[in-house]
């Protein structure tokens, strides 16, 4: 049975997850008989002088003042610089109830344990001077012999690193119930350790079959939390007890983390601003050889160098989770997927970074929690990416077995495509056809209804020329209102012209329908005042549309003067606009002479034949008006209509759409002309 890659990491992954948890609840069945020893303690700075090889302050009585008491044995207060210091607590009286085992989670850096005067337990080696070499941060479990109840119990440390003494738990019990309590406290850690590990050696292993960049940088990552997971557990210990060689292995993976991180982001990113994620890999490149070859030449302790790589990767890799916010902000779910990973890890790390340096008081490492679940997100979106390759292949796929069925019915395709060049060629017949029908019709027109105008003012201003006729202020009127008709008629078949030739672009814009209603009201002021016609908007502020202005100017000034043209005087035109859905109905209302059935569903055909009606004062028109308002209407994604009965008036109706957030957002985002 084939069982899919993708299943498999995620299982993996989810085992990390939730293998820590069942395999806690199993170990914790039992509480271990242990006492924690943090309590009590003193502390004394500078270091003994010895006798016979025996520490002086193990034996004699110290001045009043010269052990002061402290919370916790680490890093007491005046250190001014100082690299030496004791610490002593006295063993309970009953204290070997518990057992002979003293567990210590960790110490900065050296240590030397005596019981008494005698020692008991050495950890790194001390110079003449007091002082020695980092060696390694291990758990240290001190043998504690015989009857020990009630006497005390010194730490001699050395530390040069900014932390110094014990850090963590100290814990009195047996050796197999520390041993167990190790196990437990590192199953977490190391469960997702081993499922980062193994799923990054999958990934590397997919990326090397298919030359992948994302999931060979994914397998890397993987890689690098999985190892810096098991490495920061106590069970390694157990199964190699090399202190130093774990901690050489550990920072480098450590200090790689930064690397792999800057360069995944870099893949999905690009280079960024001053091409800051090459320069972040780069720079923690150089740190990650730095840091080696300094403290292998012995120069400076390794563990030195992690207070600058912390601080360092504080700003380095916040800067890389800030970039990718900022994409997750206006990009996909993927890189939304992506950002969450990426502030889940850098919050553990920047917390587990303030718990070693003592910060925050000492808690278990969590920083394994930031790992896994930024290596499930990358694994979510690499195999979401996946799904969408291999259905874009599919769909591929399935193009090809198209083109190769094809060419299979090679003639009978040619045939279908000579039939369909033939019925393309009859289309075009016909629309050229309807073309040359529509040439003849705007040519009919000017040649119809603009010739007897134009004679019309010829013939008036030759009588005029010759004295036959008055050149009186009313007679001016008259000419400059003939002059004014003729130049409308003309706009009219221009525009109409323009529409035809598809030369006309729409210019949508939202805006309240009373502002274009408001400036065709004012220009046929006067036209209704001469008629005795009462022309009235009741379009109300509230009624907002998303149209081309200019192109619902047009229309309704075509309406509102042919509501004037056809109503007697005396008479009432009114506009009026109510909401219908997501449109907005626009009616332009008469009381005139109406329009006959027969007459009323051929108004907005060209080829109709229906030609221009004179007014009821002689006013003529073109026949293209209504034409032309149907296609503007249509071009913005309305409807023209017109319901009238003879002898009561006529409304003529505009459907427009409506405003909303989603035209207004469209609107922005178109180019400006």
């Amino acid at each position: 049975m084939k069982v899919k890659l993708s299943k498999i990491l995620l299982s993996l992954l989810a085992w990390g997850l939730l293998c820590p948890v069942f395999g806690a609840t199993g170990l914790r069945a039992e509480e271990p008989k242990t006492l924690d020893l943090s309590q009590g303690w003193s502390y004394r700075w500078g270091d003994s002088p010895f006798v016979e090889g025996k520490p002086l302050w193990t034996t004699e009585t110290a001045p009043e003042g010269a052990w002061a008491p402290i919370e916790f044995p680490s890093n007491p207060p005046g250190r001014e610089g100082r690299t030496n210091v004791w610490y002593r607590v006295q063993l309970p009286q009953d204290g070997s109830r518990y057992g002979n085992g003293l567990f210590i989670f960790s110490i900065d850096l050296i240590a030397e344990v005596y019981l008494e005067d005698r020692l008991i337990y050495r950890w790194g080696e001390f110079g003449p001077d007091g002082k020695g070499k980092f060696i390694g941060w291990p758990w240290h479990l001190v043998p504690l012999p015989g009857e020990f109840g009630g006497q005390w119990l010194y730490v001699r440390v050395f530390s040069d690193f900014p932390d110094i003494g014990l850090w963590g738990q100290v814990i009195l019990g047996s050796e197999g119930e520390h041993i167990k309590r190790i196990l437990r406290e590192s199953a977490a850690s190391t469960g997702v350790g081993l499922a980062l590990v193994f799923s990054g050696l999958l990934c590397l292993t997919l990326a090397a079959y298919r030359l992948s960049l994302g999931t060979l940088l994914l397998g890397l990552l993987m890689a690098n939390l999985g190892i810096e997971s098991i490495e920061s557990g106590l069970a390694k210990q157990l199964l190699f007890n090399a202190p130093l060689v774990w901690q050489y292995i550990g920072a480098t993976n450590y200090f790689l983390i930064p690397v792999t991180l800057a360069l995944l982001v870099k893949m999905r990113l690009g280079k960024g601003w001053f091409w800051i994620n090459s320069n972040i890999a780069a720079l923690h490149l150089l740190f990650v050889n730095v840091a080696l070859a300094v403290s292998l030449a012995g120069w400076v302790n390794l563990s030195s160098m992690y207070i600058y790589f912390d601080s360092l990767a504080v700003f380095t890799v916040g800067i890389l989770t800030a970039q990718v916010l900022l994409k997750a902000h206006r990009g996909e779910r993927n890189d939304r997927i992506l950002a969450l990973g990426f502030v889940v890890l850098y919050f553990f790390w920047v917390f587990d970074g303030l718990t070693a340096h003592d910060i925050l008081p000492w808690l278990p490492q969590l920083n394994y929690i930031g790992k896994i679940f930024l290596s499930f997100c990358l694994g979510l979106v690499l195999l979401r990416e996946y799904n969408s390759l291999k259905n874009a292949l599919k769909a591929r796929s399935q193009q090809l077995s198209w083109l190769n069925q094809s060419l299979e019915d090679q003639v009978e395709t040619r045939t279908k495509e000579l039939q369909t060049g033939k019925l393309a060629l009859e289309q075009q017949a016909l629309a050229l056809e309807e073309a040359n029908q529509t040439k003849n019709k705007f040519f009919s027109i000017l040649a119809h209804d603009l010739r007897g105008p134009v004679a019309g003012l010829a013939a008036t201003f030759e009588a005029i020329e010759v004295g036959a006729m008055p050149t009186d202020s009313a007679m001016i009127g008259r000419l400059s209102k003939a002059t004014l008709q003729l130049y409308e008629q003309l706009e009219t078949i221009l525009a109409w012209a323009r529409s035809q030739m598809q030369l006309l672009e729409r210019n949508p814009k939202s805006g309240p329908l009373a502002e274009v209603v408001a400036p065709v009201v004012e220009l046929f002021a006067e036209t209704a005042a001469q008629k005795r016609i009462d022309l009235v908007s009741q379009v109300g502020a509230e009624c907002l549309i998303h149209a081309d202005q200019d192109m619902v100017g047009t229309i309704l000034r075509n309406l509102v003067g042919n509501a004037l043209k056809f109503t007697q005087p005396g008479g009432k035109v009114w506009i009026t606009a109510r909401q219908e859905g997501h449109l907005l109905r626009v009616e332009v209302w008469d009381n005139g002479i109406g329009i006959r059935p027969e007459r009323l569903g051929k108004l907005f055909d060209l080829g109709s034949g229906t030609g221009s009606t004179k007014g009821t004062n002689g006013e003529t028109g073109v026949g293209l008006g209504l034409v032309l308002c149907k296609e503007f209407a249509e071009k913005n994604g309305g409807h023209l209509g017109a319901d009238s009965k003879v002898g009561q008036g006529s409304c003529f109706w505009v459907t427009l759409p409506c405003f909303s957030e989603e035209a207004a957002t469209d609107t922005a985002r178109q180019p400006s002309a």
